[in-house]
């Protein structure tokens, strides 16, 4: 019969202690490996089309609640120089699950968007939803989409100036 130690803490649990200290004395970084497709995780590939001024570039957010798409807050920022009439972005190891995109063209390079009379934009701008709304983005129900395990694609084009 074999006396368990209270003080000592399981096998693997020791094991995986001892290997965070390795690492930590010889320096290698500590970190999660990205999920993968056999993980449930998804790539997204946002192809862009419509792209007329050969300037600037492409600037998209990635939403992949309802929440942070209300706020604003994206959960993957991309940024795109233009050097053709198409473009095109990759966020990998993402979540399964709902998705939106909104992008637009920064013609000017000045890093948001530039608007006109009434707030309108004057720089070309897209969704997810594929709709083209000069006042404002779309609703999430209107702009998500289903984020499918492994490789997804989307081909938005280019509405506005």
């Amino acid at each position: 019969m074999r006396t368990v130690n209270s003080q000592r803490p399981p096998r693997p649990i020791r094991r995986v202690k001892a290997a965070i200290a390795l690492a930590l004395v010889v320096g290698l970084p500590v970190e999660a490996q990205p999920p993968s497709a056999s993980d449930g995780a998804s790539d997204l590939t946002v192809q862009i089309t419509g792209i007329r001024n050969l300037q600037g570039e492409v600037r998209l957010a990635l939403y992949l609640s309802r929440e942070a798409y209300e706020t604003r807050e994206p959960d993957a920022v991309r940024v795109e120089a233009v050097s053709s009439a198409r473009a095109s972005a990759r966020f990998e190891g993402l979540p399964a699950g709902s998705y939106a995109v909104l992008l637009y063209h920064d013609v000017d390079g000045n890093g948001r968007m530039t608007r006109g009379a009434f707030g309108l934009p004057s720089e070309p701008y897209a969704s997810s939803s594929g709709r083209a709304d000069r006042f404002g983005p779309p609703g999430w129900e209107a702009a998500s989409r289903t984020l499918h395990p492994g490789a997804n694609t989307v081909s938005l084009s280019l509405a506005g100036r």
